[in-house]
């Protein structure tokens, strides 16, 4: 999917999506997911790959299959053996 997801409610996500994800909830983003743009969020569980700035307002967790190449901003950080981030974390 090419475009911006806004949403009030939580999100998952299985494919691909290129373009901003927006929830004031939580943002689940699956194993086999492809993401190329921002995600904000107020929780974030991520166990696929993104491309592009994190930012989480309350908990970002990185699930072992993780692998984020861009920034991370949030106030809590998990991260599971195997998950990887290449970015400025703040």
């Amino acid at each position: 999917m090419e475009g911006n997801v806004e949403s009030f409610g939580n999100i998952r996500v299985e494919g691909k999506v290129t373009g901003t994800i927006r929830t004031k909830s939580k943002v689940a983003i699956g194993d086999s997911a492809h993401i190329e743009g921002s995600i904000l969020a107020q929780n974030a569980e991520i166990a696929g790959y993104v491309k592009g700035t994190v930012e989480v307002s309350d908990i970002l967790v990185l699930k072992a299959t993780a692998q984020i190449h861009g920034d991370i901003i949030t106030n809590k950080l998990v991260v599971e053996p195997g998950a990887s981030f290449n970015g400025l974390c703040k």
